[in-house]
């Protein structure tokens, strides 16, 4: 029987309360990572036999191979690695090796070294018939070894669509830290001596192999062709199987939404293309495929098919592991919450197929009118109820072939006429929407309202990112956002190389240092001031910068007339908003060349 040392939770204990954060040793990567998870790892008691339950492993099953590959007389594995971290990994993959034979299960356990595996090996050798799990050798503080784990189990999650947990392994001598990944976040169990307790050890590996296995979303699947297709529920028009051609959109994170989008088509009208959503909702948010349910034929709009909650075995996919046993580790957090979500895995199926803005920079006409009919968009999911919150440059997008505006039935009552009698672009990703009855007397959002944050900081307006007290409305606050799209996309340019002074003195290089710096952004409140400093810069751009690009130039009065506008405190009605941030649009429109 196993002799686990006395000292087991306090080892655990140790490991994360004695390292340092030392911020500096992260490399972008990593540093994306700590920020995923910062408040949300937890250790858990509780489920080291929860886990060690899931294997089903017979004592006799596991005696037979201790008898032939440990030795009880030293306590030890009688293939003991001495060395570096690479003998350690050859030492787990045998012992996987004999694991996953002594349960008779055909499908093999790989290990992966969390350090030097790629995203092509990821492809290569984690198809659905390879149980993964991820090592790490502890060669350096124990933070940044589980931020190495966490970027490793990005590349998993990337390339595995059936995954939804995934476990990792860090090894410190002789100890084994186990810790599993989730939408949630992570969670640690207390670590197994590997030399000491060998029969936990080999428990443990296969419990976390059994429990990845039933977390698996059984309605992916892999054609012969090795392409990968969704069930889902039927309809009227679509059967419900999808046949994922192309991935659009990947979030790339741990935790959260993760949203993923892919073109694909249903195999009983492959000629259709759609678009298909795959995110983990907030429970305690609202759910996008109920909001564009409602609000499908209104201009500016994607137009909704289907949504659904993803199950497997009858159950629903959600997050697990938010109960009281859960201990917050101090180390990845500023203050003593553990922020653990309750997240619900959901589909969406919609027919309108968009590109986004950078295609057609070179054409601003194209450009500001796709940006027009999007603004539209957000007025009337306003109408009907609802602020978007997260108008961003991947949520505006820009048609391949205008659709009527008699198809849309708000056409008549829009703020101002269609252009061309057509719609040119539409505002996508309804899902940190919010109900209108959530603002507040005086137009700000109810920060308490359930649901994920709102928006990304780049293109948030700048006073919902500052503490100042003022009566500006959400819907100007929003509105705002597209001007930072339109900043984003006008002077966004790949760096030349080598960069010569003018690049440096631009505006074109300002934005992309000032909103997209390659180390984390800083502060809200300052990032907020920041935004506020180029908003009374680009009232005059040539004041200030010179432009690197001729493209760039091109943008120049509206970006600079829009700033003008935002960057004032007057006070307008909503229907004053939408329509003075549109007449100046549609004025540079009139006077745009290209």
């Amino acid at each position: 029987m196993d002799t686990p040392p006395s000292s087991s939770v306090d080892l655990l204990e140790d490991w994360f309360s004695t390292s340092t954060r030392d911020d500096l040793c992260l490399n972008s990567e990593l540093t994306q990572v700590r920020n995923e998870l910062w408040g949300s790892v937890a250790r858990s008691e509780a489920l080291l036999t929860t886990v060690s339950n899931m294997a089903r492993l017979t004592t006799p099953h596991i005696q037979t191979l201790l008898d032939q590959y440990y030795d009880p007389i030293l306590s030890r594995w009688k293939n003991w690695p001495e060395g570096d971290g690479a003998s350690m990994l050859a030492f787990l993959l045998e012992i996987a090796s004999h694991v996953a034979m002594l349960d008779g299960q055909s499908n093999s356990i790989f290990i992966l070294d969390a350090k030097t595996f790629s995203s092509k090996e990821a492809g290569e050798h984690l198809s659905s018939e390879i149980n993964p799990f991820i090592y790490a050798y502890a060669s350096e503080t124990m933070p940044k070894m589980l931020y190495t784990c966490g970027f490793a189990a990005k590349r998993v999650f990337a390339s595995r669509l059936d995954l939804t947990l995934f476990p990792a392994v860090v090894v410190a001598e002789e100890l084994a830290y186990f810790v599993h990944f989730d939408k949630a976040g992570a969670v640690s169990i207390p670590p197994v001596h590997m030399n000491k307790e060998p029969h936990r050890f080999i428990t443990l590996i296969m419990g976390y192999v059994k429990w990845t296995m039933s977390a698996r979303d059984s309605t992916i699947s892999v054609t012969p062709g090795g392409i990968a297709a969704v069930s889902g529920p039927s309809t009227k028009e679509f059967e419900g199987h999808l046949i994922l051609e192309k991935t659009l959109h990947d979030t790339g994170l741990i935790k959260g939404r993760c949203s993923r989008v892919f073109l694909t088509y249903d195999i009983k009208l492959p000629d259709i293309a759609l678009i298909l959503k795959d995110w983990w909702r907030h429970a305690e948010g609202p759910d996008e495929g109920n909001i564009l349910r409602q609000v499908s034929g209104l201009f500016g709009l994607p137009q909704y098919v289907h949504h659904w909650t993803v199950t497997s075995e009858e159950s629903q996919q959600v997050t697990a592991l938010l109960g009281s046993d859960l201990a917050l580790c101090p180390i990845f957090s500023e203050g003593d919450h553990l922020s653990r979500e309750q997240r619900i895995h959901s589909r969406m199926l919609v027919r309108t197929v968009g590109n986004h803005l950078l295609t057609y920079r070179s054409n601003p006409r194209k450009v500001l009118t796709a940006i027009h009919d999007a603004i539209l968009g957000h007025w009337g999911l306003y109408t009907a109820g609802y602020s978007h919150n997260d108008v961003s440059y991947g949520n505006i997008l820009v048609l391949e072939d205008p659709i009527s505006a008699s198809y849309y039935h708000n056409s008549s009552q829009l703020p101002v006429s269609p252009l061309n009698s057509q719609c040119h672009g539409f505002l996508n990703d309804l899902d940190m929407s919010r109900p209108t009855n959530e603002i507040q007397a005086d137009g700000r959002l109810l920060e308490s309202a359930g649901g994920d944050a709102l928006g990304s900081m780049q293109y948030l307006g700048y006073q919902k990112l500052t503490p100042l007290t003022h009566r500006r409305s959400v819907v100007k606050d929003n509105l705002e956002s597209f001007f930072w799209v339109l900043v984003c996309t006008a002077f966004w340019l790949p760096d030349p190389d080598p960069a010569p002074e003018s690049w440096n003195e631009s505006i074109e290089h300002t934005i992309k240092i000032a909103l997209f710096p390659k180390q984390s952004l800083p502060g809200k409140s300052l990032f907020g001031t920041q935004k506020l400093g180029l908003l009374n810069w680009m009232q005059d751009i040539t004041g200030y910068w010179r432009f690197y690009d001729s493209t760039s130039e091109l943008y120049r009065d509206i970006i600079e007339r829009w700033a003008k506008y935002f960057v004032t405190h007057d006070l307008y009605s909503v229907e004053e908003e939408y329509s003075n941030v549109l007449r100046i649009l549609r004025e540079c429109l009139d006077a745009c060349s290209v």
